[in-house]
């Protein structure tokens, strides 16, 4: 069985690697960073530890831009 964890992200530089190191211990888990429009360094840290996508910012559409692709 495969789980999909999409998190929906807004300037979290401090602790969006930390989290995804976390979660990517979990077997047979997807993670997706949705990201809304990041001025920092998400993006850069996410990318190199999960699937990320951009999207609107808004938790509504970044959770459903990442249902999309899950």
């Amino acid at each position: 069985m495969k789980v999909t964890v999409i998190l929906p992200t807004l300037n979290e530089e401090v602790s969006i690697g930390s989290i995804l190191r976390d979660l990517r211990g979990t077997e047979g888990l997807e993670i997706i960073v949705s990201d809304g429009g990041s001025k920092d360094s998400t993006l850069a840290i996410a990318e190199s530890l999960a699937r990320v996508l951009r999207s609107k910012p808004g938790r509504g559409c970044q959770m459903n831009a990442g249902a999309e692709i899950a």
